[in-house]
């Protein structure tokens, strides 16, 4: 499942104008992608939920109880599904601060040379790297995670493909 972000909406696999959750208020607008059926309001929960929404949230997003969520991520399997797109997330997440810290370095290389110190220039730079080293030490530990959970149990289905 690819994810992208534009302006507050994020995009992630068949939910659609789910509304970023900084925005009090907006989490409630998007259509179900098979309307009416379990299998689409599990998909609609499980990316709501793995997206970041709280279970109040991904309720409404779904249109189901509160309860329904809470019921569905009791269940192993399930949990997995969100699981995965947590993952995804994360990698996506980590690529995109990869490209950016490139720039960063860019910027580093270009202060180093500079007559004045610009430090709100470094300052952000610092900032992309800090993420980057960050995001990228979250991924290979989900990533160890997964082939250790895999390794327990190998007749188990993977909650996380391994990039």
């Amino acid at each position: 499942m690819g994810f992208a972000q534009s302006g507050n909406s994020l995009n992630h696999g068949p939910l659609r104008n789910v509304t970023d959750r900084s925005v009090p208020g907006e989490v409630a607008r998007m259509a179900d992608p098979l309307p009416g059926t379990t299998r689409a309001k599990d998909t609609v929960i499980a990316e709501a939920v793995g997206t970041g929404h709280t279970y109040a949230q991904a309720a409404a997003i779904a249109r189901v109880s509160e309860r329904t969520v809470k019921r569905r991520m009791a269940d192993a399997s399930f949990r997995a599904q969100v699981h995965q797109i947590q993952d995804d997330l994360a990698r996506q997440t980590a690529s995109q601060l990869q490209a950016l810290a490139l720039e960063a370095l860019g910027t580093l290389q270009s202060l180093l040379a500079a007559p004045s110190p610009p430090s709100i220039r470094l300052g952000a730079a610092k900032v992309v790297m800090e993420h980057t080293l960050r995001w990228q030490e979250s991924v290979v530990l989900r990533e160890r995670i997964s082939a250790l959970e895999e390794a327990r149990n190998p007749t188990a289905p993977s909650t996380s493909s391994v990039c």
